[in-house]
């Protein structure tokens, strides 16, 4: 899918934050977060694609309506505070919410960041944040 090319290369371009684990992109398991306990904040992105709906007429038969959810796990070293959480997502916010972004030829359709659940791992708190996008993609 073309979205998940674009989101992925849009945050590494823009991304300024916090450090991105691109290590086990796209993995789901938290405990792969935990790989630098020196760092105080570290985002792991992971994208879902939701769905794919199928256009009518006059848009041609290939193009397709993805709807995708932007995953990003924050892992905050304990005891350092939640600050830098809270500005990282206020830069989500800043930078995606609400927003319609040309990537690479292909225009990313933002909602709103949602910020979801929490947990404890290895000494380090995770927090996650997930925005909806959809896209308008030709797939054959």
């Amino acid at each position: 899918m073309q979205g998940i090319k674009a989101v992925s290369s849009h945050f590494q371009s823009n991304w300024t934050q916090t450090p991105i684990s691109w290590e086990y992109y796209n993995v789901k398991e938290e405990g792969i977060l935990t790989n630098d306990p020196n760092l105080p904040i570290i985002a792991a992105p992971y994208v879902e694609l939701l769905s794919i709906k199928s256009m009518t007429v006059p848009i041609e038969k290939s193009t397709k309506r993805c709807l995708y959810a932007f995953h990003i796990v924050f892992s905050i070293k304990e005891g350092v505070g939640m600050e830098s959480f809270w500005s990282a997502i206020g830069q989500l916010q800043q930078t995606y919410e609400n927003k319609n972004i040309n990537q690479d030829g292909l225009i990313l359709n933002f909602e709103e960041v949602q910020v979801g659940p929490n947990s404890v791992r290895d000494g380090r708190s995770l927090h996650q944040a997930t925005m909806l996008f959809s896209t308008y993609e030709c797939l054959q």
